[in-house]
């Protein structure tokens, strides 16, 4: 189910959230940017995406698709809370 490269993904992911959150002066540099960022990440969602492509992947990788939906939407929003509640 997940590959070598989503653990890689993932590790490069959480660290980077705790660098952020633990060394916050590092990323200073980067303040004036999230503008930016945002508009080419609303660029890349304008993309044109194929509607077989998506019905292909429903079809032969739905239990995936369930699984990372529900643990997105329904599992990460309470977790963040939680922990930055404890903090």
């Amino acid at each position: 189910m997940f590959h070598l490269n989503d653990f890689i993904l993932l590790l490069v992911i959480f660290s980077s959230m705790i660098a952020g959150i633990l060394l916050p002066r590092f990323g200073s540099i980067f303040r004036p940017y999230p503008l930016y960022l945002m508009m080419f990440l609303l660029f890349l969602s304008f993309l044109s995406i194929k509607t077989d492509a998506v019905w292909h992947t429903i079809q032969h990788n739905s239990r995936t698709v369930i699984w990372l939906s529900i643990l997105k939407l329904i599992l990460l929003p309470p977790a963040v809370y939680f922990l930055f509640k404890i903090f």
